[in-house]
């Protein structure tokens, strides 16, 4: 294990601080969750302590992880320039930086996490211009995947600047407008587009015979999907999100059925990201019928289920999945996801269930979401020990890298 060897490549580095953020925000949260109920001391924050989840939860967990894996895959999907360590070095340490400060700030002072998500954003836009040259320089004259996730990662810094606005002038609508563009317009293109380039790849490489269904029509369909449902949220219109919703769940569904869901399972360390990609459909069709109900009843049943369902057991499942596969594959093992990683998966699907159905029985509410709180740290936990290591060791087929 060394230094060398944990910055041979960006995505060693960012995934190893990705997995940290798996851990130790939600630590945190669980201390709130306990200190609620005078199981343990209250330790106050500087911010309401559902704007730091939020917060952590939309650009925290996932930063590293897409900027690792995009900065590995650009270069190879685009015929480009490869990333250079004096390039993604400084992204590294801005981003760190940022976090911790952030981090430190939820104790000490609000105006020390306001200068955190400036320096994270900073890191960002760093992150993103690397990104953007290669994309600019590349030779491949297919840059369609990659326009859309560059716009989505401009929009995940618009939305942290959202954020920045809400700590400085304490307008909820800032806050709120942080918490769509972060989920709607960064994090759900950024899943689907990377979905819809590498699921029906991956597959075509284990399932034999296989016919690759990419339609390019699903991505400007994406597009206007997520811009809907972002607007109708911010006008408090969300009676009517079933009628974007419902069709992006049926494009969702629709991709999963040609891309041979049931098939995948042969091959475990593909079915995951299936599953995961699936999910995304299901977590619309909750958030479809919610909106149906509120127009006929005027009744949020679901309250966030969908929400949980779609950050946990979607954007979760993908996080676990991509970030296995790419980790074994970079370090010179076999892509096979061994019992750790398979039940890490599944583990974190029953999170996601146990989080939804917290939202549907007041009576458990609490328990069961300290118990979603205790199974993602267990589960996140073990892949965590399985992988993070492997950061700081040489390739064990003695390539370099």
């Amino acid at each position: 294990m060394s230094w060398l060897h944990f910055k041979a490549a960006p995505h060693r580095m960012m995934f190893f601080n990705g997995a940290v953020q798996t851990i130790f925000p939600m630590l945190l949260w669980t201390w709130e969750l306990l200190a609620r109920y005078q199981v343990v001391p209250f330790i106050p924050l500087q911010i309401p302590a559902q704007s730091f989840h939020l917060f952590v939860m939309l650009y925290g967990v996932v930063t590293f992880f897409i900027f690792g894996f995009l900065m590995t895959t650009y270069p190879r999907w685009l015929r480009g320039k490869e990333v250079k360590e004096n390039q993604y070095l400084p992204v590294f340490y801005t981003l760190t930086t940022g976090w911790v400060l952030f981090y430190i700030g939820l104790f000490i002072s609000k105006w020390l996490i306001l200068a955190s998500v400036l320096i994270i954003f900073v890191g960002w836009m760093m992150g993103l211009k690397i990104l953007w040259n290669v994309f600019q320089q590349a030779l491949s004259p297919n840059k369609i995947y990659e326009k859309y996730l560059n716009a989505a990662l401009l929009c995940g810094g618009l939305g942290m600047l959202s954020f920045a606005i809400w700590l400085f002038s304490e307008q909820i609508i800032w806050l709120n407008i942080s918490k769509e563009i972060g989920l709607w317009l960064f994090l759900v293109p950024v899943i689907f587009t990377v979905s819809l380039r590498m699921i029906p790849f991956f597959s075509s490489m284990v399932l034999m015979p296989y016919k690759v269904v990419q339609p390019l029509w699903c991505l400007p369909f994406l597009a206007v999907a997520v811009f809907l449902h972002t607007l109708l949220s911010l006008l408090s219109l969300k009676e009517w999100l079933f009628l974007v919703d419902l069709p992006f769940a049926g494009m969702v569904f629709y991709l999963s059925y040609h891309w041979q869901f049931k098939k995948s399972f042969k091959v475990r360390i593909l079915s995951v990201l299936h599953v995961s990609f699936l999910t995304l459909g299901i977590s619309l069709v909750l958030y479809g019928l919610q909106s149906l109900v509120w127009l006929i009843s005027n009744v949020w049943l679901l309250d966030k289920a969908p929400l949980h369902a779609l950050t946990i057991g979607c954007i979760g499942g993908i996080l676990v999945a991509m970030a296995s596969r790419v980790t074994l594959g970079h370090s010179g093992r076999q892509l096979f996801a061994d019992e750790g990683t398979w039940w890490s998966f599944w583990g974190l699907q029953v999170t996601a269930f146990v989080r939804v159905f917290s939202e549907m029985d007041f009576a458990l509410n609490y328990v069961l979401l300290l118990l979603s709180v205790m199974l993602w740290l267990g589960f996140f936990g073990i892949w965590f020990f399985k992988y993070a290591l492997m950061y700081w060791k040489p390739l064990i087929d003695g390539q370099a890298g």
